[in-house]
């Protein structure tokens, strides 16, 4: 009722109603998700795919192109390359590998490792990868 009296008091022509349409709150949730995405990272080195405990003692698996695969079978939302070692090592990304990967791949992608200019990114994004890291 106070809301009322003050608006009529200022301007007769706004009711309560009408000013509770035009103040709705301003909070507002976020968007539930339906259902967890399924983003499955993999470390490169060398042309190889492998799995490590901290980044330390590498554990060779096998051919990332299988391992994609697998994943476009699994149906995961997301795929993110990591070639963790390049930078360390100096080398340069293997282009022709990671366009090779990316062919495979029915999925979005990012890549990261050994990108230092806005050149490499442009590349990668060539290769098919929608997104840099």
């Amino acid at each position: 009722m106070r809301i009322q009296q003050i608006h009529e008091s200022t301007n007769p022509q706004i009711t309560k109603s009408t000013y509770q349409r035009i103040h709705k709150p301003t909070t507002t949730h976020p968007p539930k998700m339906s259902r967890a995405r399924i983003i499955p990272v993999l470390l490169l080195s060398k042309g190889g795919l492998y799995k490590t405990q901290k980044f330390q003692k590498p554990v060779y698996i096998g051919d990332p192109i299988n391992s994609v695969k697998i994943f476009n079978e699994k149906q995961a939302d997301e795929l993110i390359l990591l070639d963790y070692t390049a930078g360390r090592e100096k080398r340069s990304i293997d282009f022709a590998k990671i366009e090779e990967i990316a062919g495979e791949a029915f999925m979005p992608m990012a890549y990261g490792g050994a990108i230092k200019s806005f050149e490499d990114a442009k590349k990668v994004f060539d290769c098919g990868f929608e997104k840099v890291v």
